[in-house]
Formats: C-alpha cells, structure tokens, sequence
C-alpha cells in the first residue's frame, strides 16, 4: 500500500471524533494539527448525529463515569 484511500481516512477521522466524545475535558485532540474545540463532551459528541428537524434527543449524566443519549429519528440514518 503506498496511500490511504478514502473510506480509511474517514474511519480514521470518525475516530479522531469519538476520542474527542469520550475524552475528559482536560484532554485536547486534534485532527490534522487542528484542536477539534466543537467536541468538549460528550453530548456535544451526539449533537453531531442529531441535525434534522423532528429528530429527538434525550440525554443524561447519570453519574462522573455514566453519560447516556437515546435518539428517536424518522429519517432513518441510525
């Protein structure tokens, strides 16, 4: 293999972002020497997933370690 092709980069990207979606806020990530500052936590992470009209999101910090979001979409992009 002499060059990554596309689909890896973008697996590669995807889980640049849900490092970031998981890290604890004291953890900086980047992306191509770039500070991903849009994703400090967790629900900020699934805002990503949640971006048509009607979709809805209910999110709750159980407790320090528990984070939970359950999504109810009719657009069919689970």
């Amino acid at each position: 293999m002499k060059a990554l092709d596309e689909d890896i980069v973008a697996l590669f990207k995807k889980r640049v972002y849900d490092l970031a979606g998981c890290s604890p806020p004291s953890v900086s990530v980047y992306l191509n020497g770039k500070k991903l500052t849009d994703i400090t936590n967790f629900e900020k992470y699934v805002d990503l997933y949640f971006k048509e009209e009607g979709e809805v999101k209910i999110y709750d910090k159980a407790n320090a370690r528990w984070e939970v979001c359950v999504g109810v979409s009719d657009s069919g992009t689970f």
